[in-house]
C-alpha cells in the first residue's frame, strides 16, 4: 500500500448475485492502483453469493452480510465502514474498464476536487448481438436534467458520502438526489 497516494474505497453492495459477484470482485482486486480498500456489504444472500465472497476473504478489507431494507441502506452502511479518502460504488455486475482505471485518475484523486466523474462503457447484450457504448461525463450544469455519469464512474470524497447519505425513502434515483 502506498501511504502518499489518496486511498480509494471500492464498495460493492450485493444480494443474491452469484452469477455476477465474482467478476466484480476480480475486477476490483485487479486494479493496479496501490492504495485501495475493498468493502463488500451483502444483504444476507440466500444463493451462493456469500460462499464466492468468502473465497476472496483475505483480500477484502471489510465484509458484512446481514439483512437490510435495500440497496441504498447497504450503500450507506458501506460508507460507514469505509476509511478511504474517496469512495466509488462498484456493485454486483459492475466492473472496472481496465486494471489501470483507478491509476489513470491519480492526478484527479490528488486534486482539491470533491467529486470526480469518469466515463463508462455500457454493454448491452441481447439475442442478436453485444453492443458497447462509450459514454463520457456530461456537463455538471445539466445535473437537474440528467445524471452526468453513473455511480460506477463517480468517485466522491468520503467525508461527503458520510455527510450526505443516500435518502432511503427513494426506491431509485437517490444517487441523483445525493
Amino acid at each position: 500500500m502506498s501511504i502518499d497516494l489518496p486511498k480509494v474505497t471500492v464498495v460493492t453492495v450485493v444480494r443474491n448475485a452469484e452469477s455476477l459477484i465474482e467478476e466484480t470482485i476480480q475486477s476490483t482486486l485487479a486494479q493496479d492502483y496501490p492504495n485501495v480498500e475493498y468493502v463488500i456489504v451483502d444483504g444476507d444472500s440466500s444463493d451462493g453469493t456469500k460462499q464466492i465472497i468468502q473465497t476472496y476473504g483475505d483480500r477484502i478489507d471489510r465484509y458484512v452480510s446481514e439483512p437490510d431494507p435495500g440497496i441504498y441502506d447497504a450503500m450507506n452502511k458501506a460508507a460507514r465502514l469505509a476509511s478511504g479518502d474517496w469512495v466509488i460504488y462498484m456493485n454486483a455486475g459492475d466492473r472496472f474498464y481496465s486494471p489501470n482505471s483507478l491509476s489513470q485518475l491519480e492526478s484527479a484523486l490528488r486534486s482539491h476536487a470533491d467529486v470526480v466523474f469518469a466515463g463508462i462503457a455500457e454493454i448491452l447484450v441481447d439475442e442478436l448481438e453485444t453492443r458497447i457504448y462509450q459514454k463520457m461525463p456530461r456537463p455538471i450544469e445539466n445535473i437537474w436534467y440528467q445524471m452526468p455519469t453513473s455511480h460506477q464512474a463517480t468517485l466522491v470524497r468520503l467525508k461527503h458520502i458520510q455527510s450526505y447519505q443516500f435518502d432511503t425513502r427513494y426506491r431509485w434515483c437517490t444517487d441523483h438526489d445525493m
